[in-house]
């Protein structure tokens, strides 16, 4: 019988890859609450929020906004669809 989580390697015995997850997952979990409580990686947090996210969230909402001025979504949901996956498309090329 295979465990059905993914093991780190094919050479560990079965049953031996769920510890290694769950070890792997121990870890992550420790070093993610040792950096939340630490006082400089919440302000370098806090900037990066400021500083790159919240002018993309803007813009991608003011994109939407104009999108849904466009094309109404509850009228013609297929031409909004269709819309907005050219405007993705269009966005992710220009990265």
């Amino acid at each position: 019988m295979r465990c059905p989580v993914p093991v780190l390697s094919n050479s560990d015995p079965i049953g031996s890859g769920m510890l290694s997850m769950t070890l792997l997952r121990s870890l992550l979990m420790s070093a993610a609450r040792k950096i939340a409580a630490d006082p400089r990686a919440r302000a370098k947090a806090s900037e990066v929020v400021e500083k790159d996210v919240q002018p993309k969230l803007s813009a991608a909402k003011d994109e939407l906004a104009d999108l849904v001025a466009e094309t109404n979504p509850l009228e013609d949901p297929k031409a909004f669809v269709r819309k907005l996956k050219h405007r993705v498309a269009e966005v992710n090329r220009r990265r």
